[in-house]
């Protein structure tokens, strides 16, 4: 249930960024014409219950990023999955200030109504810093959403005749919006040649410290709910006084603290290890034959049952990213090669299928 919230979640938000972007790509051509599509692309997510899908999903998306945070067993990771991680822990304290920030605006400042034309006069003339913020954004949000759309979409099955397609937008979108917010930039900026940025008074003033004081406070306040969180997630893991030894055959052998999964202390140790889908234990690459156990295995999860199950796993087999080892000694085969392409993954899994056979008919050939 978690996983599919964060799925779903995560795909509103990439589908809110992609309006926005593919809306400021226009500004290649002119800002009229980003006003004239503007409310096309924010149609889905002005009128109540879009406003609310955004922003629950908002809140959602990153609260789940916290609580993964607090569940993780080690703060190694793979440089794919920190980058992700880390972007997204950004994302709340940087969008919805974004998001709040303009329907603020509208509220508290007289005959305000937002277009671009006034936004981007407000990011290049009055406060470029503003302008960088959201450029910020937009580089944030969308590195984070691609590499979870890249992750979910390459194991399923029409991924090999579509990802061709996809994957030159994923480079594509992001590189003309920001140039089409550096041309809007530029004939916002001729058309107000000696326009000189002035100091607000008044209600105008009065209501863009209120809109500051906003952001400021929403910003302050997720800060110290995720240190509340990494101390938490502190004082979850500092006892662990019992080691787990790790033989991984034709591999190094890894002794390490009792707690993280098998396939995170694979990663902690520099060891090569498949994972197409980066431990979410949705794909079975990352999955170990058990050669011998010193203590009794943790049973595996619904999750982990679903996934073996339809891979045609072995009975001794599970998936390294779901596997607690427990103290002792335990030695483990990789079954599949480290640096699988999702493209060879069928064949890899009919090849492991065909060796179980022949290690079955081996074995009831020995026994007769």
């Amino acid at each position: 249930m978690i996983r599919s919230i964060r799925i779903i979640t995560g795909l509103v938000l990439f589908l809110f960024a992609t309006g926005h972007l593919l809306n400021l790509a226009l500004g290649l051509q002119s800002v009229e014409l980003m006003d004239s599509w503007r409310g096309f692309f924010s149609a889905p997510w002005t009128n109540p219950v879009g406003s609310l899908v955004l922003l629950g999903s908002m809140i959602l998306h990153a609260s789940l990023s916290l609580y993964s945070l607090y569940r993780r067993n080690t703060l190694k990771m793979s440089p794919s999955d920190m980058v992700q991680f880390a972007l997204g822990l950004l994302i709340l304290p940087i969008l919805i200030p974004h998001v709040v920030g303009i329907k603020l605006a509208t509220d508290l400042i007289p005959g305000y109504e937002p277009s671009y034309k006034s936004l981007l006069h407000f990011f290049w003339i009055q406060n470029p810093l503003e302008g960088l913020r959201q450029i910020l954004v937009l580089v944030v949000l969308w590195i984070h959403g691609a590499i979870g759309i890249l992750t979910y979409f390459r194991l399923q099955g029409w991924w090999a005749k579509l990802g061709s397609i996809i994957n030159p937008l994923i480079v594509i979108v992001p590189v003309s919006a920001l140039l089409g917010f550096v041309e809007a930039g530029k004939e916002v900026i001729a058309d107000n040649p000696n326009y000189e940025p002035f100091e607000p008074e008044g209600a105008l003033a009065e209501a863009l410290s209120t809109i500051s004081s906003v952001k400021w406070s929403m910003i302050w306040v997720y800060i110290a709910i995720v240190l509340i969180v990494l101390v938490a997630r502190y004082m979850r893991v500092r006892n662990r006084p019992y080691r787990a030894l790790i033989q991984f055959v034709d591999g190094p052998y890894v002794d390490a603290e009792v707690g993280p999964s098998l396939l995170e202390l694979a990663i902690a140790n520099d060891v090569p290890h498949a994972s197409l889908c980066r431990g979410r234990g949705r794909c079975g690459t990352c999955r170990v034959q058990i050669i011998s156990s010193a203590e009794g295995l943790p049973l595996p999860g619904e999750l982990e049952l679903a996934t073996l199950q339809k891979v045609n796993a072995g009975p001794d087999e599970r998936l390294a990213c779901q596997l607690q080892p427990c103290e002792g000694l335990l030695t483990v085969k990789r079954l599949v090669p480290p640096y699988i392409d999702p493209k060879d993954l069928k064949s890899t899994f009919r090849k492991l299928q065909s060796d179980q056979q022949k290690e079955i008919d081996s074995s009831a050939g020995a026994s007769a």
